[in-house]
């Protein structure tokens, strides 16, 4: 199994502390997810979205998204379709998007089951994960990251702490750079490309992660 690329920064943290500390990160249904690099529908309510569409999928709360930063990017691609796939104030019922309303290109397409997201991704070009760095936020290591890299997703994120040296995840610390590493990202990007990062994916599935924990007992 390859290394995982987390692992080369965090655990390199810990083991002077501890030789014995495995770091396992999270882990994603990276079956389900690569299956968004197959022929097959796309979620209905993306579709009619004018290319590119940016995704974002998860709650949609503003005590963990940086709406400033959304409505920004928005702002500085209006030709992009900024789509936004998830319950609206699961965790924070009285959340105040505003932010983010009545920007037209910011499309908050509503939940979709789990097994429905390969759908949506399948006609994404990028997956973006915008989350405000805050107390919050500053252990969070989003299962996303890897559902993203599954279905062969250039991803581009926020600075998590968690997410500091993740492979074939770019960082960006604002809209103006997020905006710049998502032009690079999608004008570079290929089906080969696409097929890496689902492969390197792969090795983050939950089967991958309970056998690299298995390894590690003694």
């Amino acid at each position: 199994m390859e290394d995982l690329a987390a692992d080369s920064v965090l655990a390199e943290r810990l083991r002077p502390l501890n030789p014995d500390v495995l770091y396992a990160p999270n882990v994603a249904d990276t079956p389900l997810f690569s299956t968004a690099l197959e022929q097959g529908p796309v979620d209905p309510g993306l579709e009619p979205l004018a290319r590119p569409r940016i995704i974002f999928h998860g709650a949609l709360v503003a005590t963990k998204l940086d709406l400033g930063l959304i409505a920004r990017l928005a702002r500085l691609r209006p030709d992009w379709s900024i789509a936004l796939v998830g319950p609206r104030g699961l965790g924070d019922p009285g959340t105040d998007l505003s932010a983010i309303e009545g920007i037209a290109n910011i499309h908050e397409l509503g939940p979709r089951a789990h097994e429905a997201l390969p759908a949506v991704l399948r006609g994404a070009a990028a997956g973006i994960i915008p989350y405000a760095v805050n107390p919050l936020t500053s252990s969070v290591f989003p299962m996303k990251v890897y559902e993203y890299l599954a279905a062969g997703l250039p991803v581009v994120s926020t600075p998590l702490p968690a997410l500091e040296g993740v492979e074939d995840v770019v960082i960006a610390a604002d809209a103006d750079v997020m905006a710049a590493a998502l032009d690079r990202e999608l004008a570079a990007d290929t089906s080969e490309l696409r097929a890496e990062r689902s492969r390197r994916a792969a090795s983050h599935s939950w089967d991958a992660r309970i056998e690299e924990i298995e390894a590690a007992l003694p």
